[in-house]
């Protein structure tokens, strides 16, 4: 098995630095969300820990950093499940009260994807064998 000729150029020309990070919220905030191409995923040490990271290409070609540093985002991001080259969005919601009273900071994470989900797809109450109806026992 070979590696194609790109991918070793690729790697040759990255750089060992993470793209600049952005700012959801905060005083240095970039914005409340961010649009771009899922690049890849990595790993990163922090003084707190291990972090996850994600990385986006913008329209504009540069790349930016999203680390996956709070909860409800790397949950987003585990549901979306994004593959290189696909385009996401990132959305911070600001902070919120969870249902047990906790504290915490809202993301949403979409993906948009060559296939969507079709009619088929749709969740009929009774699917998991609990209700027959939402919220109806």
């Amino acid at each position: 098995m070979s590696i194609a000729k790109d991918r070793f150029e690729e790697m040759e020309t990255s750089s060992d630095e993470f793209p600049e990070a952005w700012i959801f919220n905060g005083p240095d905030a970039h914005g409340r969300s961010l649009v771009g191409e899922f690049v890849r995923l990595e790993r990163a040490t922090t003084r707190f820990g291990d972090s996850s990271i994600v990385v986006l290409r913008l329209k504009d070609g540069s790349e930016r950093s999203v680390w996956l540093l709070w909860a409800a985002l790397r949950s987003q991001f585990r549901q979306a499940r994004p593959k290189p080259g696909e385009l996401i969005k990132v959305s911070f919601h600001g902070e919120k009260i969870s249902a047990a009273g906790n504290t915490y900071l809202d993301y949403r994470v979409r993906v948009q994807r060559d296939q969507e989900l079709s009619w088929d797809d749709i969740i009929e109450p009774g699917d998991d064998g609990e209700f027959g109806d939402w919220g109806v026992a």
